[in-house]
């Protein structure tokens, strides 16, 4: 047998593909290995070039005059204008200003569009500048104001339902008939109720809510001090001063009245704490000047 240096031994013919010698150290054969790296590398880059690249506005007739190939894949412009783009996905591409477009490998397609809301008016919805109306539906755009059926919303981010209701400021809410609510934050509920003051809440029937965060409910009660709080029918709500705390305003009253002209309490509670009860230390449920508090 024939002796051969490992030099000798290391040749191809001894070794095959799968090694090679070098420096006197036997090493796989990486040549495979760097093509299928390389192949890898060659993909990435091709789905690189079709991710999203923002290059900024153009015209219609700027896309149609553009020099379209694999390097474009992916590149997005804002369109200025309106028009038809001749390279589109399937044929030509009508846009308007303000679309976005995107090149692929099949072509120029909307990569995302504005909708303009006079092609949707119809025979059951108009739309006139920032409103739109359909089937007792209408929204404020500009405001984000919703009323629904006879109920009118002007108030920014207010919400009317129902019939003849209004809500005339800022979050105001109003619902059922006849209802109003006219201050910020103010809900006004049921039968021609009126929640007139900052985050006022009136319900029932023709109550109103004069006081700011106050809440008049029942049948024609009314609250005129802050953080007050009527029940019942035909109450009496007593005020002296805007001053929270003062003994001449009501807090709390359960009316027990059969008019406008003969409104009365049962009870009533004043913002000092003072406590009334009709026919109990000279109280005669309208005035506390002369009565004794419990």
């Amino acid at each position: 047998m024939e002796l051969k240096t490992i030099k000798e031994f290391a040749h191809k013919d001894n070794l095959g593909e799968g090694l090679i010698y070098s420096n006197g150290v036997f090493k796989t054969n990486l040549d495979s290995k760097f093509n299928t790296i390389n192949n890898k590398i060659t993909e990435i880059n091709n789905t690189l070039n079709k991710v999203y690249k923002v290059k900024g506005s153009t015209t219609v007739s700027g896309i149609n005059s553009m020099t379209v190939g694999n390097a474009m894949v992916g590149c997005v412009y804002n369109l200025t204008d309106s028009g038809t783009i001749i390279n589109g996905i399937g044929g030509e591409l009508n846009v308007v200003k303000g679309d976005n477009v995107v090149y692929t490998e099949n072509g120029w397609d909307q990569f995302a569009a504005s909708l303009d809301l006079d092609q949707c008016a119809g025979d059951n919805i108009s739309i006139e500048d920032n409103v739109i109306s359909a089937l007792g539906y209408t929204y404020d755009a500009e405001k984000e104001s919703f009323s629904v059926g006879g109920g009118t919303a002007t108030g920014q981010y207010s919400y009317a339902e129902g019939s003849y209701t209004k809500a005339t400021a800022f979050y105001a809410h109003a619902e059922g008939e006849g209802s109003k609510a006219s201050s910020q934050d103010s809900h006004a509920e049921g039968d021609h109720t009126t929640a007139a003051e900052y985050a006022s809440h009136a319900e029932g029937s023709f109550t109103t809510a004069y006081g700011s965060a106050s809440h008049a409910e029942g049948y024609k009660t009314i609250t005129n001090n802050e953080a007050e709080h009527a029940e019942g029918k035909f109450n009496k709500s007593n005020k002296t001063s805007d001053d929270f705390g003062d003994a001449g305003n009501t807090i709390h009253s359960i009316g027990i009245g059969t008019s406008e002209e003969t409104r009365k309490n049962a009870q009533e509670v004043m913002q000092n704490g003072d406590f009334y009860v009709i026919n109990v230390g000279g109280y005669d449920g309208t005035t506390i000047t002369e009565a004794k508090t419990l």
